[in-house]
């Protein structure tokens, strides 16, 4: 779970694994789905608190089939 013990923000359920990579899992509503298929774009935000980025990779499929 990450964020579990930090009030300012909603606790994250996620998969840490060995390697280090952090799984979450996100699922879209129907009117947001319907809102990408016709050009709506996703937006995703990374609090970085002034650090370097760290990579993301969002993907339909399972990342763990890797």
């Amino acid at each position: 779970m990450l964020a579990k013990d930090q009030p300012q923000y909603q606790p994250l359920p996620a998969y840490i694994s060995t390697d280090g990579r952090a799984l979450t899992l996100w699922k879209l509503t129907w009117k947001e789905r319907i809102r990408i298929l016709f050009g709506s774009p996703l937006w995703i935000s990374q609090l970085t608190c002034n650090q370097p980025f760290q990579p993301i990779l969002p993907e339909v499929d399972e990342g763990t089939k890797r």
